[in-house]
C-alpha cells in the first residue's frame, strides 16, 4: 500500500490457510487511518466494482 496507495488495494485471504478472521486480528499492524482502512476493507472494492 505503500507503494501503490490504499484506492489501489483489496483486502482480500488465502482461505482456507488463513481465515478472514485471522487476516482482520491482525488489521492494526498495518498502521492505516481510518479512510485507508475502509478503501482497503471495502471502498477500492465498491468503486471497481460498481457497488
Amino acid at each position: 500500500m505503500k507503494t501503490v496507495g490504499a484506492g489501489r488495494v483489496m483486502f482480500g485471504t488465502n482461505w482456507p490457510m488463513l481465515s478472514p478472521k485471522k487476516c482482520l486480528a491482525r488489521l492494526g499492524d498495518l498502521g492505516l487511518d481510518a479512510a485507508q482502512t475502509d478503501a482497503f476493507l471495502s471502498g477500492t472494492a465498491r468503486r471497481v466494482f460498481k457497488l
